[in-house]
């Protein structure tokens, strides 16, 4: 089943400290609440000749809201346009392909970060899926804002 869903921030920082945390999928240990565990696995070049690296990560969900469960996850950001477009693909059992585009827009003295979500997954797990994605993206973004206002000291 194909599910998407968008979100959008402002955040009072500059594009390159948003792109910086995003860019690096070392950063979201931290910004995505599920993940406990996360390693960068390589780097290199899409067909198109974009930048990307690949990781290797695990949630911990639970189950029918009480069984915990540690779900491994295959990823790859691309830098899709220096500074102003990240793409973030995930694969995960059961046949769960969720892609984020996260664009970087200068506002007002920050920057407004718009997130694009298409997820593809089996038509049962559809409710819960949607669920915890846009629940989990939410946080990803408040996470991202309060660690990128935070006043140093």
């Amino acid at each position: 089943m194909k599910l998407a869903f968008a979100k959008d921030i402002w955040i009072c920082a500059p594009p390159t400290a948003v792109f910086a945390q995003l860019s690096d999928p070392r950063n979201f240990v931290g910004l995505q609440p599920l993940l406990v565990e996360l390693r960068e696995t390589g780097r290199g070049r899409d067909a198109l000749g974009r930048l990307t690296r690949d990781f290797e990560s695990v949630e911990q969900l639970r189950l029918a809201g009480f069984i915990p469960f540690r779900n491994r996850i295959q990823g790859v950001v691309t830098l899709a346009s220096d500074g102003e477009v990240i793409e973030v693909e995930v694969r995960s059992r059961p046949r769960l392909l969720l892609r984020s585009c996260y664009r970087l827009v200068p506002e007002a003295g920050g920057t407004r970060v718009s997130e694009a979500v298409a997820i593809d997954c089996p038509g049962l797990l559809a409710g819960t899926v949607r669920r915890q994605a846009e629940r989990a993206h939410d946080r990803l973004l408040a996470a991202l804002k309060e660690r990128l206002e935070r006043s140093p000291g």
